[in-house]
């Protein structure tokens, strides 16, 4: 129901926005208010991912498929990245290697909206850049974002998808020493 008024909202919003004769403070005042809606839709699809699936999957639980092994980067020219996702004493564990880090640390699962997979989180690893939602000369709406300090990515049977870097509404970084948009990481050894 929230969701549905949220995207009700977004929609009279631009409605009304394509009405009006704008000059640039209500341009300004439109990118936030879309911003604000953008950041509503994004955290409430998080919550509804993480109360309609399991936190932290186990190694006890029946997982999907086999997710323990090392998952390696498909395109090591523009980014080497190891990862090894192992369970340690029942908890979910990684290691990481890329070109300007190495980190060890535990991670977490949670299954898809569609059962078929996972989101799989690893935890302490600060972003390179979070600047989030801009307006449109740019600039940072709110000023005092902090570096998020969790990766989180697609896990399916084959490897794992990491979106790198935002785009113009919303800026940030995870892997400054990446430069893909996408990070695919292929199972390569169990």
């Amino acid at each position: 129901m929230k969701k549905a008024t949220i995207i009700f909202t977004l929609i009279f919003t631009l409605a009304i926005q394509s009405c009006v004769k704008k000059d640039d403070k209500q341009i300004e005042n439109t990118a936030r208010v879309n911003a604000t809606l953008h950041d509503s839709l994004t955290k409430q699809n998080d919550s509804l991912q993480r109360d309609s699936s399991q936190k932290n999957i186990t190694k006890n639980n029946n997982l999907l498929f086999d997710i323990e092994g090392l998952y390696q980067s498909k395109d090591n020219a523009s980014c080497k990245m190891d990862l090894k996702l192992y369970y340690s004493e029942g908890k979910l564990k990684y290691d990481l290697i890329t070109d300007n880090q190495t980190r060890t640390d535990f991670a977490t699962l949670t299954l898809d909206e569609k059962k078929e997979g996972y989101f799989v989180t690893l935890k302490n690893i600060k972003w390179s850049k979070n600047i989030g939602a801009v307006d449109p000369e740019g600039n940072a709406i709110d000023k005092n974002l902090s570096l998020p300090d969790e990766i989180q990515g697609s896990l399916d049977k084959n490897g794992i998808m990491i979106q790198n870097y935002g785009n113009a509404m919303n800026d940030y970084e995870k892997f400054a020493e990446c430069g893909l948009k996408y990070i695919s990481l292929i199972k390569v050894v169990k």
